[in-house]
């Protein structure tokens, strides 16, 4: 994981930083690696005067990763977040810091947290066991957030067979109530990575759509890819493949999306993508 943290305020920090105030971005990513290895690889490559912070915030493990849930658990930990008080989040700042450096034990971390929320336990820690660790991690670094300023990024893929249609309605609602800027490609996130390489115009839209296995292995559109990094000497592997090659073949992507949906309302049952706009801030 990757979490930063503060013992500032974010009005303190944000004072103290009046020049070249670094934007930052939170990444909630829906796949295990694929998408990690993305954004490490954009977090190498981000531009000079982008002035950004990239922070990967991933989902507490053992939740679901149905893209629905991942949005409304995003937003749960924003309307959680603003209902601590400073004092609080300062304390479990603190408190993380000590159990980071190996100063306090789980038991007697958890034990401590309760004594700092007191009543709110129960409706801020889920689950008492390894995952309230990442969530008081989760919470701490949401600390850092300034609204209107800094970025809450969600990169999801449309996958109607996990994505139902009225789900699908419900993320965009809350993504624009929450100012959250919203990446989604259709059918998937390998689709965004396959148009770094070629136009894809030469395969059978229905195929890239639906998806479906072409091996035992790979569904469609992540065997084709892999078929097409082959033609420039690379290969892909959800868990193992070389971001980079994508990262300098951004430019190319930017002129072959102009043959598909960049809209998220289109998106919902058209071939393409949307998170190049979160991206090309960043590149």
């Amino acid at each position: 994981m990757t979490f930063r943290l503060t013992n500032k305020l974010p009005n303190q920090s944000r004072e103290e930083e009046k020049i070249d105030v670094k934007r930052k971005y939170f990444f909630i990513l829906e796949g295990e690696k694929t998408e990690h290895i993305y954004i490490n690889e954009v977090v190498n490559n981000i531009k000079q005067d982008a002035i950004a912070d990239v922070y990967v915030l991933e989902r507490i493990k053992g939740t679901h990763s149905n893209q629905y849930k991942i949005t409304v658990s995003i937003k749960e930990y924003m309307d959680k977040n603003s209902q601590l008080s400073p004092e609080i989040k300062e304390k479990l700042t603190e408190l993380s810091t000590d159990y980071e450096e190996e100063n306090l034990t789980e038991e007697q971390l958890l034990e401590k947290i309760k004594g700092i929320l007191g009543e709110l336990t129960d409706s801020f820690i889920t689950d008492h066991n390894r995952n309230v660790i990442e969530q008081i991690r989760v919470l701490n670094e949401l600390n850092s957030y300034v609204e209107d300023f800094d970025r809450i990024c969600l990169i999801l893929d449309r996958d109607y067979r996990s994505f139902k249609d009225y789900q699908y309605d419900e993320v965009l609602e809350i993504c624009e109530q929450q100012n959250f800027h919203l990446g989604i490609s259709n059918p998937n996130f390998e689709f965004y990575l396959l148009l770094h390489i070629n136009d894809a115009k030469h395969y059978n839209k229905i195929d890239l759509l639906e998806n479906i296995r072409k091996t035992s292995k790979k569904k469609f559109v992540e065997y084709e890819l892999n078929e097409a990094l082959k033609t420039i000497g690379g290969s892909y592997q959800k868990n193992k493949y070389n971001a980079k090659i994508f990262i300098d073949r951004f430019d190319e992507f930017l002129s072959n999306i102009g043959h598909y949906e960049i809209n998220n309302i289109s998106l919902k049952n058209n071939l393409g993508s949307s998170v190049h706009k979160i991206i090309e801030n960043l590149l």
